[in-house]
């Protein structure tokens, strides 16, 4: 009988040999075939030359453990690519994974927009993208970028289409639980299933996988990891993937939240719903602290919420940051028992934001304090607590960056710590960031706003980044052409309209609606005393069949509403006499992409 591990290995050279065959019969290249898309041509390069990417056949680096393609090594900065030219409307689903401790990126481009970013880790992690592609011909390109002589190899596997009538998953091959915490997950797929099996390897001691829906259940009882090749069969094909299953035993406190000089502890008003460790929707992709939700203290007039609360005590004089999420009710934060911040669900596009306490000289008890609403819901996050003076390297603000006078920028981020090297994702053309100093300057070569994100990396393999705003839009009045008028168009930098110039009706600027989270709404409000006729033209440029722009008076009476996406529009409307609200609500649905999403409303008049 052959062992299991020589069957493996004769199994791997038969298909490498069927598709060698097959490759030479129909023309297909090695990365058409290591990648699994022969619809496409595929070519790559490097900047230096010579160092394009290649179709390889190691297992551990194969998301279906077969082949697929990875970058070259390095030893110096560096880029190579691997792009396809791809005709849509068309949906283009891959792999992919950054295997790097140094600052390297792995950036999928659209006609050289940045539209996706692999998240990196020490060892590979494979993640799942989907890239929406408009109508027309365009170019993807996947592109590996590395700052120095510290290396990393980037990987790309399993490219598919929308129309491809295989179960392919649509989502992360991984599965994060720690020791004892039970498990019910299921992986969705692209086409329908009939079968899944463990074909090699086993599933963690404590899970079983249902054959016949791939819904995998039980209760880890061992930490550590495990990638079985699971088979994935429809009544046409069979597909094959390595998921890997990461078990971890229940961390504490002060090991969740990343800082080794505070302790915390964590109560509830009913004794029970503490703080608790939590896997998945961590800011870091490791581990978070959830918020317990006890039941309410009174119901009955006047109502008391129940809480749950995390505690520390901190020696001042000092600077605390921390990361929170709060989804549903709302988070107090207290210092001495004293309310200093007031946290409820965010109203821009990251869920996960950054806040700092100055703390005093002196010992001080600083408290996260949940209070759930009536309804159910998610609770919050809290992640990544730290101090000032720990020695890592430090950013001290989340700033919203805004010009001179001149139109031109130089904005320093604030920091302390021994730092080595900042880096900047989205920062417009004309724009650069000093990598040394962290200074950002130049002339954008558009008006808009931008999210960036800022990384700040220390000399002891420590880093440190923020989301942060910077500005450079036009002034609501300019962009609509309404010289005068007052507007409200948002609290939060980063959810609020703004006036820009890479789109418009006169050919000059326009408004354009925030980036909006799914099944959320923005709003353009001003004043105006009628009678009179307002006239205005909008578009929805790109977005799904359900969102739409209303416009209303006095916050209920619709007077227009369009539906994209569409083209430019002309609309007018009737406004009685009196002192009257106006209101553009944009309203999204749950599908689609909320960055590429908006409405835009250009050359607003009001008159007789």
């Amino acid at each position: 009988m052959i062992p299991p591990q020589q069957l493996t290995v004769l199994c791997r050279v038969i298909c490498l040999l069927l598709m060698a065959t097959a490759g030479r019969v129909a023309g297909y290249t090695a990365l058409q075939l290591a990648l699994d898309d022969v619809w496409v041509e595929f070519s790559t390069a490097s900047n230096p030359a010579g160092k394009p990417w290649t179709a390889h056949t190691t297992p551990a680096y194969c998301v279906d453990d077969t082949d697929g393609a990875k970058s070259p090594a390095l030893t110096a900065a560096g880029e190579s690519w691997l792009q396809a030219g791809v005709t849509g409307p068309e949906t283009v689903d891959f792999m992919w994974a950054l295997e790097t401790t140094a600052a390297n990126t792995l950036v999928c481009y659209l006609d050289g927009v940045p539209v996706a970013t692999c998240t990196a880790a020490p060892v590979a992690r494979w993640q799942y993208v989907s890239i929406a592609v408009p109508a027309g011909a365009h170019t993807l390109r996947w592109s590996y970028k590395q700052t120095g002589a510290a290396g990393g190899r980037a990987l790309l596997d399993r490219v598919s289409h929308a129309s491809d009538p295989w179960p392919s998953l649509t989502g992360d091959p991984g599965l994060q639980a720690a020791v004892g915490e039970p498990v019910d997950h299921s992986f969705l797929t692209k086409q329908p299933a009939q079968l899944w099996e463990v074909l090699f390897d086993t599933l963690p001691p404590g899970l079983e996988m249902n054959p016949e829906t791939g819904r995998i259940t039980g209760t880890p009882q061992e930490a550590g990891m495990w990638r079985p090749l699971i088979r994935i069969n429809s009544p046409a094909y069979s597909l094959y993937y390595r998921i890997a299953f990461e078990i971890v035993d229940r961390p504490g406190l002060r090991s969740v939240l990343d800082n080794t000089v505070l302790s915390f502890t964590t109560a509830a008003s009913d004794g029970v719903s503490v703080w608790l460790p939590h896997l998945k929707g961590a800011r870091d992709n490791s581990d978070c602290l959830c918020a317990g939700a006890p039941p309410p203290l009174q119901r009955t007039p006047p109502f008391k919420p129940g809480w749950s609360a995390v505690n520390t005590s901190v020696n001042g004089p000092e600077v605390l940051s921390y990361w929170f999420n709060v989804q549903h009710g709302s988070l107090v934060v207290l210092m001495d028992d004293r309310e200093y911040r007031f946290h409820g669900p965010a109203k821009g596009l990251e869920s996960w934001q950054r806040s700092w306490l100055t703390i005093p000289p002196g010992s001080h008890r600083v408290s996260w304090k949940y209070e759930p609403y009536l309804s159910s819901g998610p609770p919050a996050l809290l992640d990544e607590v730290r101090l000032m003076g720990e020695g890592r390297v430090f950013i001290r603000t989340c700033p919203e960056i805004t010009p001179l006078m001149a139109g031109s920028f130089q904005f320093a981020v604030p920091f302390s710590g021994a730092s080595v090297r900042w880096a900047a994702e989205g920062l417009p053309d004309g724009l650069g960031i000093n990598a040394s100093t962290g200074t950002i300057t130049g002339v954008p070569a558009r008006r808009s706003v931008w999210p960036l994100k800022l990384r700040l990396y220390g000399s002891s393999g420590d880093s440190d980044e923020i989301f942060a705003a910077l500005d450079a839009s036009i002034p609501i009045e300019e962009a609509l052409d309404w010289p005068n008028s007052w507007w409200n168009s948002g609290e939060e930098p980063g959810a609020r309209w703004f006036g820009q110039n890479l789109a418009s009706h006169d050919g000059s600027d326009a408004v354009r609606s925030p980036r909006t989270p799914q099944g959320k709404s923005r709003s353009l409000t001003t004043f105006v005393a009628g009678p009179g006729t307002l006239r205005w033209w909008w578009q929805i440029p790109a977005a799904s069949a359900g969102d739409r722009c209303l416009l209303t008076l006095d916050g209920s009476r619709k007077l227009a509403e369009i539906q994209g996406p569409g083209d430019w529009r002309q609309e007018e409307a009737v406004i009685p006499g009196g002192y009257h609200e106006l209101s553009w609500n944009w309203i999204t649905d749950d599908a689609g992409d909320p960055a590429e999403e908006s409405v835009t409303v250009d050359s607003v008049r009001f008159g007789p």
